[in-house]
């Protein structure tokens, strides 16, 4: 019971039987009864269809004697979430970059973070998915490719949310990296059309211009239509704004 209870506070405050019976392993056929001795001494309680520590205290106190265990708990909570939401990652993609972290996975934290990132992005969460993206970029060398989609998709959200100066610093690095890169020239047009937006917004309209011309070289030359076509529309959206309709 004791090492389910300790499964159960890595889960975290709120944790459902499915979940805890997958990451228990050849425990899974103690969670019942440990589950009633836990709800006679008021340590669990009932919350709709999953349980919940009567008090954070009761969770801080038993998963911070898990000590040298912690990382690997984790890495059975990810895989056992992971193995039961194989359909739908996405519905759980937070809470999975969050016990992969833990766990010091980071291949699998660099999956879920950018996805729970996009998600919070989608519902205008702006707040949560800068910090996810920050969360997920703490995790890359500096000269990793992966670095590159991930800060222009940070870029993005900070262009939106009107942080237009980290924006463009942001847009700048990803353009500089990326450029040359035959394989990453897509991500160096995305960021020049940003850059073009940004610089659209301010008025700025040289400048504006200047990076929808970039970012129409860097489409032309990752031969993909679709940044072809945006890199098109920037420059007309540069003009319309001018009045040269």
């Amino acid at each position: 019971a004791q090492r389910l209870l300790t499964l159960a506070a890595v889960i975290g405050r709120q944790f459902d039987l499915p979940l805890l019976r997958a990451a228990a392993g050849p425990d899974a056929e103690a969670v019942d009864g440990s589950l009633r001795e836990w709800l006679s001494r008021r340590l669990v309680r009932g919350v709709s269809s999953a349980y919940d520590f009567s008090h954070d205290k009761i969770r801080s106190v038993v998963y911070h004697a898990t000590g040298a265990a912690q990382r690997r708990l984790h890495l059975r909570v990810g895989e056992a979430m992971e193995g039961l939401y194989i359909a739908q990652p996405e519905a759980v993609c937070a809470q999975l970059a969050y016990h992969y972290e833990r766990a010091d996975s980071r291949n699998k934290a660099l999956i879920y973070l950018p996805m729970a990132a996009a998600r919070a992005a989608s519902v205008y969460a702006n707040q949560e998915a800068l910090n996810y993206y920050d969360r997920a970029l703490a995790l890359l060398e500096k000269d990793d490719s992966r670095r590159w989609e991930i800060l222009l998709r940070r870029m993005q959200v900070l262009h939106l949310t009107g942080q237009y100066d980290e924006a463009r610093a942001a847009g700048w690095q990803v353009v500089e990296a990326t450029q040359d890169s035959a394989g990453a020239q897509w991500v160096a047009a995305q960021a020049a059309n940003e850059l073009s937006a940004i610089y659209r917004a301010s008025h700025d309209y040289d400048d504006a211009r200047a990076w929808g011309e970039r970012a129409r070289q860097l489409a032309a030359c990752s031969e993909d239509p679709a940044a072809q076509a945006r890199a098109k529309q920037s420059l007309a959206e540069v003009e319309r704004a001018r009045g040269n309709f």
